[in-house]
């Protein structure tokens, strides 16, 4: 039962409000919970005591949230994520510690040590979890690791390092067109030019223009096909020249084919028929 309390400060006590009634307590009974002062923060640093410090660190009013503040925030993400590393264990307790910090905590977003350690965390976890997935240990299924990564992956800062194995992932895991997305976000992220050039994006753009057009998969295939033309444009007019007239594929790939004027007589035919129809 949820029981509306009066707010009240006594110091550094407050009183919890909207909360429910611990076992044994009356309705009326007021409940004084402590809260914990920067100093509390930082001896808890100090001690290593990164869970506890983790559950107080919003015991700090905004307004008092500093530089300083923001630090410790920093000290107890690592500190509770490092030893996640190279474990197994719980793939959903492990994504809830890594949510538990970001973006919970937004200056996080310019950490580059945490932002290094979550995506090697959250990857040794959905590999994790692709694996349990598929042998069926588990209840969790394939297509919700999918989803899982998915959101993670486009959690800014897009993390060229993170989106490239990711988009291997589910290539491996599922289909070559799945990864077509995942690449995508790649080529946005700093030095995401590398994407281009990645031994796996060719299949994944040949796949992905194979697929229903208003899908995630072909979206992303077309955007790699305009982004990375000078490293895809082989394969994909290779593999134009052995669809059949008003394939999917070709629906997916004429207009950028056309635009750079990469298909001659017969093949350039077959796109302008496809664009009359529209």
């Amino acid at each position: 039962m949820m029981t509306l309390r009066r707010w009240a400060y006594l110091g550094a006590l407050t009183i919890v409000a909207l909360s429910p009634l611990p076992a044994g307590a009356a309705s009326n009974e007021v409940v004084i919970v402590h809260r914990a002062s920067m100093a509390d923060l930082e001896a808890l640093a100090t001690a290593g005591n990164w869970r506890e410090l983790g559950d107080h660190l919003n015991d700090i009013a905004p307004a008092e949230r500093n530089a300083h503040w923001e630090g410790l925030v920093e000290q107890s993400a690592l500190g509770e994520l490092t030893p996640l590393l190279g474990t197994g264990g719980g793939i959903v307790a492990k994504l809830e510690m890594i949510d538990r910090y970001y973006p919970s905590y937004p200056s996080l977003a310019d950490s580059d040590k945490f932002l290094e350690l979550r995506g090697k965390v959250g990857l040794e976890t959905f590999q994790q979890c692709f694996e349990f997935s598929e042998d069926q240990t588990t209840e969790v299924k394939p297509e919700a690791c999918r989803n899982a990564l998915w959101n993670f992956v486009t959690l800014k800062p897009l993390r060229y390092d993170i989106a490239t194995p990711a988009a291997h992932m589910v290539a491996a895991r599922f289909a070559q067109a799945t990864a077509a997305p995942f690449f995508a976000v790649a080529t946005q992220a700093p030095h995401g030019e590398a994407a281009c050039t990645d031994a796996g994006i060719n299949d994944a753009v040949v796949a992905g223009l194979g697929q229903e057009p208003q899908g995630p998969e072909a979206k992303g295939a077309r955007f790699l096909l305009k982004t990375c033309w000078d490293k895809v444009q082989a394969p994909v007019v290779e593999a134009f020249g052995k669809e059949s007239p008003g394939s999917l594929y070709m629906k997916n790939a004429c207009p950028t084919l056309m635009a750079h004027n990469a298909l001659q007589s017969l093949r350039a035919k077959r796109c302008e028929g496809i664009a009359a129809e529209k």
